[in-house]
């Protein structure tokens, strides 16, 4: 009752809660006011933006009046003075100190030191966990409003933050990790979470602060960095990264003296060391660590953050899996594969954190780029010279891999801070920076080439480090480049080198010709460099031991020529086709690509087959398994050669005339392989049937996720052999699996030529789409996938390929055909009754029945492919309306322009002629005066637009009636599927859909009419844009609206649809779904689950533009919007009719979500406008209640209450008080 009536109405319960006499009273009045400062930042549908001020302002002024002792902070000292030693009145002192932020200013709790009660909680066991809490609250409202000088203005004093921070700064001092205490490890883990937000959220405060406090918080970051655990660390690293980004500013590069000893000095070092140690790999061996290294490790390290001193590296290695096994509850991930993501999120984190410290800086041009290099290259000489003996040896031997790994680790700091170096000198302009950072760099390469004999897997990290500084090679001397290129091409050379390598695992060739590609593209290579290299390449091609090594090596010869600025493009061309001669003429005259059927490729799996040899790897390229594998090539080559051949999609291509020669062969043979499955589920050959029909092993790996283990591809192999032999089997199914995926990627690479969708080639490929989307319901669904990635994802990928007039209008074509095509894959997996409508007269054929045996070993491949494939459809047709464009919900305000001050007449003569004054209609939207339509207009252009123009394909299908509504419908299909992230990408595309359906009617694009590439020349007027709107918005209350409010409340038992039930499906969703729908809890408070948060965007985003429209046309009939005038847009009252059918939901409900959406007063902002649909959508939802009983009792509740309310006047607050 208090929410609803106080301060204003209710001014007694401020004396009452104030002034407690007894330990109950103290806790029913702390309680009181913890929950009234909660409601002012929860999300409810009964408070308005208003009551929220008024709740604010009232607790608020108890802080600061009056002003020599504020009547909250007396009343609460009293009280600990009092009831101090009571437990229970300590936890609700500190539970309202997390809740205070919400409704008051932290200036005025750091003023009153609030802060020292939450420490005396701190200090308390049984309390400490709720005082970490409430510390959490406060570091994420002390600055809630970064960036507004109000905001900054009233944020604490300097002492008060001071005071704050050194407080969190002491916390670290007890996070010291005990093996034998898994309990502590939980408050280490919040206290380090906790300083990581402090610095996240209040960087540019903290940036500012006196050298000393600021000290106190690196020191504690450096403390928690040293802590053995990986999440804690992580922690560690993202605090450090946002003290150090704000750091510079062109204001005030070095505000402090503190962040700048970090760039140079010992303070560098031993951040270097520390990272040094944590990014190593391999540390799951640390067993094999000598003394000496072990203790050279622990040095760099530094003084760790334990109960006591680790006695070797490998104890240290241990302790970090001990506490990662405590964050491991249950997963699906084996330990490696965790260890591997922890590796590469610390990477990531430290690239970050070295980037920003590098930057140049007043005082050191080169920033500490330099100072990074000489500590990185002191940790390699260490690394290179600390067991000569196994460096030059085996690598497998004791310390060798170590060893190798700590120079993985020293150059990974280098080339985290390379690339932000030179950017930062080169963005300065300065010779002196761009030397300070190229001559370090250059000092530490010649360190990478010291070599203490041959290890194939120190030769492959060298590889990565020389691909790593492609961008400076064309800023160093040619003898640099020279001799770089002599280390790439040296591996290849050496035999007997490759073959050691492979014997060990390591591909060096592919690596070398890896690291040749990079240098080739960052354009260093002149054209005299092109001849040379040409010659040698031509030498070395003989000797590449694979056909994938040799087609590598056609795309950095191509690479290099399309990226010598020397040679003009006739030229360029010439020597691309010249490189390419060769494979083109193979191409043309190959059987396969001349009779492209299915039953060709049917017959050379046969072949195959029929002709194993005695002993695999002998006679393996000959017969039909041999044609796959040449055929596999050539597009390998050719789709390497021609994505390198340009820069751009849809630039002039270099290699136009080559692909113009292969675009029908791929296109031909992609169709013959996706009728392979229905000719292969109709053969009567039962070993090609299964070779065919049955995935290989890395099919099967992609579609789970996960390794197959070898007892698992064993039995696999043994039941789908067809009666050849396991291994030649597999090689069959590995063949095709690989021809498919390179088909594929050819036909991509044939998109990306601008010659493919000109002229003739236009109708070719709006051809060749529209077929490869009719195949879609014969394919499985991984290889559906596969093409829906490759060929048609691309289109809303790719920048050019978006925004290309000659692709949108190709698109009017395939387009209907696509969705038809999914939807019919989609029903026939989730067992859908969908609403696609079938918008083409082109005959779509059904789907046919799955041709894959039901093996029940192959039932999870299937089953997550489905997932899968059901989630890259949802992503394509969801972008298909724009939801991949920036600011893509944003709405355009119209009235907004409306709104601006008319410029006054134009004084005009007098005219002796007498005019006839009209008669202004000003109940009409559609007959405006022509004066005041000039106003408007004008008004209406000098406002800038707030949202940028849509690409050309979302406009061509958001303009054609049959393909936006066929996308939406798609979309509310998709909603049916029991899948979080199918359900959150679709209610993302709605709410996308409505949104770009309003813009384009506020920019003048009128759906109705206008074609491709008509652009509207004038502004709307306020007629033109009412009649667009109320015409095409009609169909977002039933077409997005209605769907979505079915989802919120579909009761749990309707959920899953009957089909799935008892299937793997359904195992695999039933878990994430159930959790999806749950209402979740925060501080023992059952609050909306991930779903409806969800359903808000697009329940809002619908709602909001009919609530705009509704605006704009009372303000052009010079009324005021309010519930009086709803009958001026059906369309909300459709929409409001449609929130008011949702369970739980009464009139009263609907009439407030509607006066907090029209209210356009201070403080009532998006998010509280949100807020209140969330709690609508919530209590309407089955989360909010667990069973029938519950909603009835709920029911009866509400009944009783409204009921009552007359019961609820101040004169008799007492009876309704005891009737509650």
């Amino acid at each position: 009752m208090a929410k609803l009536d106080w301060p204003g109405a209710w001014p007694e319960l401020t004396v009452a809660l104030l002034g407690p006499q007894t330990v109950s009273s103290t806790l029913v009045g702390l309680s009181v006011w913890a929950h009234l400062a909660e409601c002012v930042g929860e999300d409810s549908k009964d408070l308005t933006a208003a009551r929220r001020r008024d709740i604010s302002h009232g607790l608020t002024l108890h802080f600061k009046e009056p002003p020599e002792a504020p009547a909250f902070v007396a009343s609460l000292q009293k009280a600990l003075h009092a009831f101090g030693g009571d437990r229970r009145v300590v936890r609700e002192v500190i539970q309202l100190c997390r809740a205070l932020p919400h409704a008051v200013p932290m200036k005025l709790l750091l003023a009153n030191h609030f802060d020292k009660i939450v420490q005396v909680g701190l200090q308390s066991s049984d309390l400490s966990e709720f005082a970490l809490t409430s510390l959490a609250e406060w570091v994420q409202h002390l600055h809630p409003s970064r960036g507004n000088k109000e905001a900054a203005s009233a944020g604490p004093a300097t002492h008060d933050m001071c005071r704050f921070t050194e407080m969190v700064a002491r916390l670290v001092e007890n996070c010291k990790f005990d093996v034998d205490d898994p309990q502590s490890y939980s408050s280490h883990q919040q206290i380090g979470r906790l300083l990581s937000d402090l610095c996240t959220f209040n960087a540019a405060s903290l940036s500012a602060m006196p050298s000393k406090e600021l000290s106190g918080i690196w020191e504690a970051l450096m403390q928690l960095l040293r802590y053995p655990a990986a999440a804690v660390q992580l922690d560690a690293l993202t605090g450090l990264v946002a003290l150090a980004r704000p750091s510079r500013t062109e204001a005030q590069p070095w505000p402090t003296a503190t962040a700048a000893t970090w760039v140079s000095g010992p303070r560098l070092e031993e951040l270097i060391g520390v990272l040094h140690v944590l990014t190593l790999k391999n540390t799951t061996s640390a067993t094999s660590f000598s003394s000496e290294h072990s203790s050279w490790l622990l040095r760099c390290l530094g003084s760790v953050s334990t109960r006591q001193n680790p006695g070797s590296f490998s104890e240290w290695c241990q302790w970090m899996a001990v506490s990662a096994s405590f964050e491991i509850l249950e997963t699906d991930f084996s330990g490696q594969q965790m260890q591997s993501q922890r590796l590469g999120m610390l990477k990531v984190h430290s690239k970050e954190l070295l980037s920003e410290l590098c930057r140049p800086s007043p005082s050191q041009s080169s920033g500490g780029f330099g100072a990074i290099c000489r500590l990185a290259g002191g940790l390699l000489a260490r690394a290179l010279a600390g067991d000569a003996e196994n460096m030059a040896g085996d690598s497998d031997a004791r310390g060798g891999i170590e060893w190798v790994a700590e120079c993985d680790s020293a150059m990974s700091l280098v080339e985290s801070a390379a690339l932000a170096a030179l950017k930062s000198a080169e963005k300065e302009g300065s010779k002196e920076m761009l030397e300070a950072v190229l001559q370090p760099l250059q000092v530490f390469l010649q360190q990478v080439y010291v070599q203490r004999g041959f290890n194939p897997a120190m030769e492959y990290r060298r590889l990565e480090f020389l691909s790593a500084c492609s961008p400076f090679y064309k800023l160093w001397s040619e003898e640099v480049l020279r001799d770089a290129l002599a280390r790439v091409l040296a591996p290849i050379r050496l035999e007997p080198s490759l073959r050691d390598a492979r014997a060990k695992g390591i591909k060096l060739e592919q690596r070398a010709l890896d690291t040749l590609v990079s240098i080739s593209k960052s354009g260093v290579l002149k054209a005299a460099h092109l001849e040379a290299l040409n010659a040698e390449c031509l030498d070395l091609a003989a000797k590449v031991s694979s056909a994938a090594g040799r087609s590598k090596l056609t795309e950095a010869l191509t690479l290099a020529v399309a990226s010598c600025s020397e040679l003009d493009r006739p030229r360029k061309v010439q020597l691309i086709e010249g490189i390419l001669e060769q494979v083109t003429t193979a191409w043309r005259s190959s059987e396969l690509v001349q009779s492209a059927s299915a039953q060709a490729l049917l017959d050379v799996v046969a072949s195959a087959a029929s002709s194993s040899p005695a002993i695999l790897g002998v006679e393996e390229d000959l017969g039909g398994l041999g044609k796959l594998k040449d055929i596999k090539t050539m597009l390998s080559t050719f789709s390497g050669a021609v994505s390198r051949a340009s820069t751009e999609a849809l630039e002039p291509h270099l290699a136009d005339g080559i692909i113009a020669d292969w675009a029908p062969g791929i296109f031909q043979l992609l169709q013959a392989l996706c009728h392979l499955y229905v000719f292969a589920a109709g053969t009567s050959d039962h070993t090609v049937r299964i070779l065919v029909l049955t995935p290989c092993r890395t099919e099967i790996d992609a579609m789970t996720g996960r390794a197959m283990s070898p007892e698992e591809e064993e039995d696999l192999a043994k039941e789908f052999s067809g009666g050849l032999d396991p291994r030649w089997a597999a090689s069959i199914r590995v063949n095709l699996y690989e021809l498919r995926s390179h088909v594929a990627k050819a036909a991509r690479a044939c998109m990306a030529s601008g010659r493919f969708w000109d002229g003739e080639g236009s109708a070719k490929a709006s051809e060749w789409l529209q077929n490869t989307a009719k195949l879609l319901p014969a394919l499985r669904p991984h290889v559906a996938e596969l093409l829906l990635k490759e060929i048609f994802q691309p289109l809303v990928r790719v920048p050019p390929m978006l925004n290309d007039p000659r692709i949108a209008s190709v698109s009017k074509t395939f387009i209907p055909t696509l969705c038809v095509a999914i939807s019919a894959l989609l029903k026939e997996f989730w067992g859908l009754e969908h609403s696609v409508r079938k918008t083409t007269t082109r005959a779509v054929p059904d789907a046919v029945p799955d041709p894959l045996p039901r093996f029940s070993k192959l039932e999870p491949s299937h089953a997550a492919s489905v997932i899968s494939f059901t989630r890259t459809s949802c992503y394509l047709m969801s972008a298909f309306v724009g939801t991949d464009l920036p600011l893509s919900s944003q709405l355009e305000d119209p009235a907004q322009k409306f709104l601006q001050k008319r410029p006054a007449p134009v004084a005009a003569t007098p005219s002796r002629k007498r005019q006839k004054n009209r008669n202004k209609n000003r109940f009409s939207a559609l007959e405006e005066d022509v004066g005041e339509e000039k106003n408007e207009q004008n008004a209406m252009q000098t406002e800038p637009a707030t949202v940028a123009r849509r690409p050309a394909l979302v406009s061509v299908i958001l303009r054609d009636q049959q393909l936006r509504e066929g996308l939406r419908c798609f979309l509310a299909d998709l909603l049916l599927i029991p899948d979080p992230d199918t359900v959150t990408r679709a209610l993302v595309g709605l709410s996308t859909f409505s949104a770009q359906l309003w813009n384009m009617i506020v920019h003048g694009e009128d759906l109705s009419t206008l074609s491709l590439g008509r652009e509207s020349t004038r502004t709307p007027e306020v007629g033109e844009i009412l009649h667009t709107a109320s015409d095409v918005l009609r169909a977002v209350p039933q077409g997005v609206l209605a769907p979505v409010s079915r989802l919120v409340a579909r009761p749990v038992s309707e959920q899953i649809s009957q089909k799935l039930t008892e299937s793997l499906l359904e195992g695999i969703i039933r878990h994430p779904w159930n959790s999806f729908a749950a209402a979740t809890w925060i501080d023992a408070k059952r609050c909306p689950s991930t779903l409806v948060c969800e359903c808000t965007f697009p329940t809002f985003t619908s709602l909001m533009v009919l609530v705009r429209l509704f605006k704009l046309q009372c303000r052009k009939l010079e009324l005021s919007a309010e519930a009086a005038q709803l009958y001026l847009c059906p369309s909300l009252v459709e929409a409001l009719r449609i929130i008011a059918e949702l369970p739980n939901t009464s009139q009263d409900d609907v009439d407030m979500l509607l006066t907090t959406m029209l209210d356009e007063g201070k403080g009532t902002t998006k998010d509280l406008q949100r807020g209140t649909l969330r709690a609508l959508l919530f209590e309407a939802s089955p989360a909010f209640a667990e069973d029938h009983e519950d909603q009835e009792r709920l029911k009866a509740t509400r009944k009783w209450l409204v009921s009552q309310t007359t019961c609820i006047a101040p004169i008799h607050r007492g009876n309704a008080v005891d009737a509650w």
